[in-house]
């Protein structure tokens, strides 16, 4: 309590000390004016919607609690859109201070907006594939002729290399799209094998992604994602998948995250230079629960991660 901001309200005690090892404590609380919030105004929101701000922010006309505005503030820098959130309180200095409180909402958005690129190079795991004879032949001269040079001669080098798979990745992201406080996520993979050059190529992938981390105004974060994959790099077989995943999850005392998957999509298979099988039909369904103790739920650097699933595979039927 301060003497000189009686208005504020005090906290006191009285102590009496007993001489049998026993301290009596008296508190005596005077609760001091009350108040309650006024006008709010927010500045710094140059793409996002002003309806995404109003929904987290303190209501005109609600008592003043700093500890409840810095809770519904917090639901706004979990959005994700914002690198900076902070409140300016205005009339509460004042001596004495105003029975409404007016507060300025200093906002600070976050790049939103990205393109990635990526090239890489993996190997294809399938048994049967081997590189192409014309990278054995060099990897071979190359060894060869460096022995040579090292120790004047050298029987010839014979490796059986698998294949493999050249990359490339390419992503538009926006963590806020069309000033929602959304995710979209379109990306796009395509790899060729030393191999196989041309068109079709050994891997395609398609999975564009839209992130709600509010859905319907709760607490829910839904994901999205329609998918087309066509793999004849990874699998035994070639496949060709078209479907859709979604997730619904939710957040529990900030680490504890529980979350359900569901995805259904239509797969075709065949054998290495065979003829595509009819589609077939197959549904996943996967609860998942975690513990999440990371500095970030948006982009981590440190903390770690627990989490554990179980999924249900229906039988493929034949389309």
């Amino acid at each position: 309590s301060s003497p000189e901001r009686a208005e504020l309200g005090r906290v006191s005690c009285i102590l009496w000390n007993i001489p049998v090892e026993k301290i009596s404590v008296h508190f005596i609380i005077e609760e001091g004016n009350s108040f309650e919030i006024g006008e709010i105004l927010w500045s710094g929101n140059f793409r996002t919607e002003n309806d995404i701000i109003e929904r987290d922010i303190p209501q005109t006309g609600a008592p003043f609690h700093a500890d409840t505005i810095r809770e519904r503030l917090r639901k706004l820098r979990r959005l994700g859109v914002f690198s900076s959130v902070r409140p300016i309180y205005i009339g509460l200095d004042e001596d004495p201070p105003r029975d409404r409180i007016a507060i300025l909402i200093e906002l600070h958005e976050s790049q939103s907006r990205f393109i990635d690129f990526a090239v890489g190079l993996e190997t294809i795991s399938r048994v049967q594939d081997s590189a192409a004879s014309w990278l054995t032949d060099i990897i071979e001269s190359t060894i060869t002729a460096s022995d040579i040079n090292a120790y004047g001669q050298t029987p010839a080098h014979r490796f059986g290399l698998p294949d493999f798979l050249f990359t490339l990745e390419a992503a538009y992201i926006d963590t806020n799209f069309l000033g929602r406080a959304e995710e979209l996520q379109i990306p796009l993979k395509y790899g060729i094998s030393t191999t196989e050059i041309g068109f079709p190529p050994r891997y395609f992938s398609f999975t564009p992604t839209w992130i709600n981390r509010r859905f319907l105004g709760s607490d829910l974060r839904l994901r999205a994602t329609p998918f087309f994959i066509y793999d004849r790099a990874f699998l035994t077989l070639d496949t060709s998948e078209t479907g859709f995943e979604t997730e619904l999850s939710q957040r529990f005392m900030e680490q504890f995250l529980m979350a359900l998957q569901y995805e259904i999509s239509w797969i075709k298979t065949r054998l290495p230079g065979e003829t595509f099988s009819p589609f077939s039909l197959q549904n996943k369904l996967r609860p998942q629960i975690a513990l999440d103790f990371q500095d970030s739920p948006l982009n981590p650097t440190n903390g770690e991660y627990i989490g554990a699933s179980v999924a249900y595979i229906n039988e493929i039927e034949e389309g």
